[in-house]
């Protein structure tokens, strides 16, 4: 058997090792590139840049109330075709309607609703679209104290939630309390109290953002 030269063996090596290294670089590269694409993918397709919520009450008791919210969607993918939202109450949620789209689906698990809705057309990245959902709450807000929590379930910025009490049945006391993964503080943003022409009060709420992870709690004695 002819034996290998010296030399020769030493360039085979030489290129083994530099096929290899390239190899391993392009490897790298591919890993550091796909690691580089999930990092800079969105961990949420859509934002909330604002939300407008009324909440006005439609009986004395606190049995009937109207509810309604515009919301602001910012896509921050390409294809957004719907959106699902939350509505929460310890009664009955009815007349639900939105002014855009269509309702996809309507399901309630433990006091939640969860409503699909689609867009009137896919969103691309950066595109916006407003829209508004109303419902009734009914035997909801039966109680001497109450409160109404905020939970989103995306990233929602420049939030303001309006209440209308009845003339027979104003806010005595009210309060913001803000919940941050696993504990509550008092919020400094409370709300604000005017009386409208006809007599009723009104509580005003402007709130700063709030991430999905996190949720207000805006509590009245009456």
């Amino acid at each position: 058997m002819a034996k290998e030269s010296p030399i020769l063996a030493g360039r085979l090596a030489a290129n083994s090792s530099a096929g290899i290294s390239t190899i391993a670089r392009q490897i790298e590269s591919v890993v550091s590139s796909d690691r580089a694409h999930h990092l800079q993918k969105p961990a949420y397709q859509i934002v909330r840049k604002s939300m407008r919520s009324r909440n006005e009450f439609l009986e004395d008791d606190g049995s009937r109330m109207l509810h309604s919210h515009e919301c602001e969607i910012q896509a921050l993918v390409d294809g957004v075709t719907s959106y699902t939202e939350q509505l929460q109450a310890d009664g009955e949620i009815s007349e639900i309607n939105i002014d855009s789209g269509q309702i996809l689906n309507c399901r309630n698990e433990e006091s939640i609703i969860y409503l699909e809705s689609s867009f009137e057309q896919p969103l691309k990245r950066g595109d916006s679209v407003k829209r508004t959902v109303s419902c009734i709450y009914n035997d909801s807000f039966l109680n001497d104290s109450e409160y109404w929590v905020i939970r989103p379930s995306n990233p929602t910025q420049d939030i303001e939630v309006q209440f209308i009490f009845p003339i027979s049945r104003p806010p005595k006391k009210w309060g913001t309390i803000v919940r941050k993964l696993n504990y509550e503080e008092p919020s400094m943003y409370n709300a604000q109290k005017e009386i409208l022409p006809d007599g009723r009060t009104t509580l005003l709420w402007q709130l700063p953002e709030l991430g999905a992870q996190s949720s207000y709690k805006l509590t009245w004695e009456w």
